[in-house]
């Protein structure tokens, strides 16, 4: 199992069975975690199941302007704003409120990309590795976020051995 995407993910990238955890995309930090197989590209592959409905995006939002969502190290390309990863910089406000103002997100990896997907922002996703650039990711989200009570009574290890 690696945790986070630090040194350990290239380490174990050619092992064929890989678990990568990591922070959860859209449900409540620190109660979820996101978890998914390593795969060759760096990414993980997440698998649709049954019983769990997908979040339900709100309204495609005309604020206009687009706001750049910088990785932690990653590139930071032009838009209207760009919103630097909160580890480089200090944000007088919150996500959600910054991703008002806008109607499109632009970013790589990161897991801000689903919250403004599901705020009704138009996504440009730039790394094939995100589920967020993938057209199933609606129905992949409820399936790659997971509580701690799932990990502990086994939901989590049933769903990933299918």
């Amino acid at each position: 199992m690696v945790i986070g995407p630090w040194y350990a993910l290239d380490r174990w990238r050619d092992h064929p069975r890989v678990i990568w955890l990591d922070r959860c995309y859209y449900r409540g930090n620190p109660e979820h975690v996101s978890v998914g197989w390593l795969n060759k590209n760096g990414g993980r592959d997440f698998k649709i199941g049954t019983g769990r409905l997908p979040p339900t995006p709100k309204d495609k939002r005309n604020s206009g302007g687009s706001i750049f969502l910088a990785d932690y190290e990653g590139p930071i390309e032009a838009a209207n704003t760009i919103r630097l990863h909160p580890n480089r910089e200090r944000h007088k406000d919150g996500l959600i409120e910054a991703l008002h103002r806008h109607s499109v997100a632009i970013g790589y990896r990161t897991t801000a990309l689903c919250t403004a997907a599901l705020e009704g922002l138009e996504i440009v996703c730039k790394d094939e590795r995100n589920i967020m650039s993938r057209p199933d990711w609606l129905e992949l989200l409820p399936y790659a976020d997971w509580s701690h009570e799932e990990i502990e009574n086994g939901d989590l290890w049933e769903h990933l051995r299918q």
